[in-house]
């Protein structure tokens, strides 16, 4: 089920029919488990109108709310009643477990899965040989950053620390967002970067086995 957003406040997305739905598959559905995806303040204060039902919360906790230095303190009770209503809170390691101020204080409640990868994806084919042969031809000290462009992936340093680089280098720049066109206009002039789009799994496994530094990840 997907809900329409009106709007998008400090990274979060709000929408007029969120509540509406979420009532729908709490009083029809009626589920014996719901799996919750931390943070997501907005979603958080539907969810918690029936903290009291009878189901199992999993909560899988992706990041701690740091960026928003003012806002993160307003959820502090909200974040503090989704550990104590969680029965199972998922991490991608223990040095996250250990390091979070707030999942420290519920090891007991925590588990790890790590963040994995489909291998079938990484196959290095001759033509994918070929093709990384080929970037490495024009002798050039290949940089690769890949991901969504958005804020905090952190283009922008690296078009910045490009400027202090000689020709010697070369930085590919995969994928797109809402920074795209701010992030081209950024570079103008800059001969050493070179925007690619949107790539194919063959193409994005041609720049890993070309590269010489890789960049930001999605």
């Amino acid at each position: 089920m997907r809900c329409g957003c009106f709007t998008r406040v400090s990274s979060q997305l709000l929408s007029l029919t969120y509540g509406r739905e979420m009532k729908k598959l709490m009083e029809v559905f009626k589920p014996d488990v719901v799996i919750f995806h931390y943070p997501n303040p907005f979603a958080a204060h539907y969810l918690m109108k029936y903290k009291d039902r009878d189901f199992k919360l999993v909560l899988y906790w992706h990041l701690d709310i740091v960026k928003q230095k003012v806002l993160k303190y307003f959820f502090n009770r909200q974040t503090k009643t989704l550990l104590e209503r969680a029965n199972q809170i998922i991490a991608t390691s223990h040095n996250y477990i250990g390091g979070s101020p707030y999942l420290s204080k519920y090891k007991t409640k925590c588990m790890v899965i790590p963040n994995c990868i489909n291998e079938e994806r990484l196959k290095v084919t001759d033509e994918i040989r070929r093709r990384a042969e080929q970037l490495r031809q024009e002798n050039k000290i290949i940089c690769f950053g890949i991901g969504r462009h958005i804020p905090y992936k952190g283009f922008e340093y690296l078009i910045e620390a490009s400027k202090y680089l000689d020709d010697r280098f070369r930085i590919f720049i995969g994928g797109q967002g809402e920074l795209t066109e701010k992030l081209k206009k950024q570079a103008v002039g800059d001969k050493k970067i070179v925007f690619l789009g949107q790539l194919s799994d063959e193409e994005l496994i041609s720049y890993y086995s070309g590269l010489d530094v890789l960049g930001g990840l999605m």
